[in-house]
């Protein structure tokens, strides 16, 4: 299951997901109004087919997406594109996603405040909670 969240206020809009009912996509008006570019996700994951899964479904939705297949070129986009928001593997070969995190954390402004939102194929409980 998959769940995007990316709320700076109350105000949010759910968008539909018929291929995808677990994919829920939660879009501020604020943060829109305020930017009047598309929004620009990153996406960092080593899979391929899942990456293009959601590139396929977020770009339909109308946001621009970048991806990285590893938490170094990650970290490098981060920094180049500054984008609104980050879709970060928590399971990656090389830096894993937690570090990813982190490094992303102690980056200067605005990087360090990007949301980032952490995707994982872990299924047990304890394992999902970091």
């Amino acid at each position: 299951m998959a769940c995007l969240a990316w709320c700076k206020s109350a105000k949010f809009q759910t968008l539909d997901a018929p291929r995808h009912p677990a994919l829920l996509l939660y879009k501020t008006e604020t943060h829109v109004a305020q930017n009047s570019h598309m929004p620009h996700l990153l996406l960092i994951d080593d899979d391929l087919r899942l990456a293009n899964m959601l590139g396929d479904y977020l770009r339909a939705q109308g946001y621009a997406l970048s991806h990285a297949a590893d938490g170094s070129s990650g970290l490098s986009q981060a920094q180049a594109l500054k984008p609104d928001l980050v879709i970060l593997d928590l399971m990656m070969p090389g830096i894993d996603g937690l570090e990813v995190c982190r490094r992303l954390r102690a980056l200067p402004e605005p990087v360090r405040h990007t949301p980032v939102l952490m995707l994982t194929a872990k299924g047990d409980p304890m394992e999902r909670v970091v």
